[in-house]
């Protein structure tokens, strides 16, 4: 359990100090002095929505990462993180939070791991992580053994698709035809 004073921040914010309450809304949680009422804690946990599976935090747009003013001039910090903090401890320096249920808006503890950043954009949606999981080209290769080519930039080619497409510049053959030759001279028939 992190106390109120443990808290760190993994990135420089801005501090933020109410000074005057919005005078279009009757802010009960604010003193006059700007000071909230209740303890940081008891505020986060009144924007939290339990649900069977994620605790969806209400405080922000539907399917955003959330934000969570601490007060006190500390700053704000991600819901989802001061909740794993809160639960589970503290995040290990140098990891971030993956949300394994793909909902961003969730601040469950038990849905979020520590991983590294390139594990977490790899467990994404992004074309590089989409990318990274695929085993065959799109003409069906295998990614492996020796019709694995690596880039110098990280990337994989197809070494059967690289040279029908050198052969296919100089023959009036098929792909089909100079495939089956390729992959007779590769051994991967």
């Amino acid at each position: 359990m992190v106390e109120a004073g443990e808290i760190r921040m993994t990135k420089p914010v801005t501090p933020t100090k109410l000074t005057d309450p919005p005078k279009w809304s009757a802010n009960q949680h604010v003193n006059p002095d700007g000071t909230y009422k209740l303890p940081f804690e008891d505020r986060f946990w009144q924007y939290v929505r339990k649900t069977d599976t994620c605790w969806e935090w209400t405080a922000g747009g539907r399917k955003r990462y959330g934000l969570f003013n601490l007060g006190g001039g500390r700053g704000q910090i991600s819901a989802h993180r001061l909740s794993y903090m809160l639960i589970k401890g503290e995040i290990p320096d140098g990891l971030t939070l993956d949300h394994l249920c793909r909902n961003p808006s969730c601040v469950n503890p038990d849905h979020l791991e520590p991983v590294t950043s390139g594990v977490n954009t790899l467990r994404g949606d992004s074309v590089t992580s989409v990318n990274n999981r695929k085993t065959h080209c799109n003409r069906g290769h295998s990614f492996s053994g020796v019709n694995l080519i690596l880039r110098p930039t990280g990337g994989r080619d197809c070494l059967t698709c690289r040279l029908v497409r050198s052969r296919l510049r100089s023959t009036e053959e098929t792909w089909e035809q100079v495939e089956q030759k390729v992959k007779v001279l590769l051994g991967t028939v």
